[in-house]
């Protein structure tokens, strides 16, 4: 194996892939927890068995979702600082991965969601954030059929049914590896 790529979706449902330099998934798991802590022993665990060879990771890049509570997003970026952190620890170079920009390049459409407006009533709002949940579920769902197209090994991998956590991993692992290796 000359060279991998590690992709990481970080979310509390998200997942890590590993993707050897065909874009094959050799590794993927969901984002290792117990409970409702992060497992950074695992994490790290998995970080050191793949430093030993050429990588590259893959995080994506996480900020402000819309209407997600400050702690919400807090965690996660937190979380998204560990992962950096671990990546350094075990001198792997990092590319952040935009969510725009690597949906973009990687084929998935836009969500299309939409944002409050000035003056919105409660039955507006309610209406706008109901429709929206109904986009983001439709784009998790356009996700998993996505990285099961482009990587049909990728179920077996896991060796259970792929979430969209692990999809993306896969996704974003794919995107940097395009990059990377100058192919689209």
């Amino acid at each position: 194996m000359s060279f991998i790529t590690i992709g990481i979706d970080p979310g509390q449902h998200g997942g890590i892939v590993i993707l050897n330099e065909n874009g094959d998934p050799i590794f993927a798991v969901n984002m290792p927890r117990v409970g409702d802590v992060y497992d950074y022993n695992t994490i790290n665990a998995i970080f050191e068995e793949y430093s030993k060879v050429p990588a590259k990771v893959a995080i994506e890049l996480v900020g402000f979702m819309g209407a997600e509570t400050a702690k919400n997003i807090s965690d996660l970026v937190h979380h998204a600082g560990v992962l950096y952190g671990l990546s350094i620890a075990h001198s792997l170079p990092i590319i952040l991965a935009p969510p725009s920009v690597w949906k973009k390049k990687i084929g998935l459409p836009p969500i299309g969601i939409s944002y409050a407006k000035k003056g919105e009533t409660n039955e507006e709002k309610k209406k706008r954030t109901n429709e929206n949940a109904r986009k983001r579920r439709a784009a998790k769902n356009v996700s998993i059929e996505h990285a099961i197209r482009l990587m049909p090994k990728l179920e077996e991998t896991l060796g259970s049914k792929i979430n969209d956590g692990v999809a993306e991993a896969a996704l974003i692992g794919e995107y940097v590896r395009r990059v990377m290796s100058n192919t689209d």
